[in-house]
């Protein structure tokens, strides 16, 4: 399973900028727009032992830097070294 950073409330990633960005600004076909991330917390904290993130499929074959989510608009994947650590776009810019 891959992992997706969070992108703050009702803001969604955009590949284009690696950034979480408003809506309007985000092409977001193909995909449900957001998934309610209240209460999750990004898969790796700064400081935590566990800074690898997990081994996927998703990131084998991908340079490190931060993908969108193939399901969610709101969830975006930061893979580094064929590691993904999931993410989710938070409150405000």
């Amino acid at each position: 399973m891959d992992y997706p950073k969070r992108c703050p409330n009702r803001l969604m990633f955009n590949e284009e900028t690696k950034e979480c960005d408003w809506e309007d600004k985000v092409d977001c076909k193909g995909r449900e727009k957001l998934i309610d991330t209240e209460g999750l917390d990004d898969e790796v904290r700064p400081g935590s032992n566990n800074t690898r993130g997990r081994s996927t499929k998703f990131c084998m074959v991908k340079q490190n830097g931060d993908y969108a989510d193939s399901y969610y608009c709101n969830v975006y994947h930061n893979c580094h070294g064929g590691f993904d650590t999931i993410q989710y776009c938070t409150r405000g810019l």
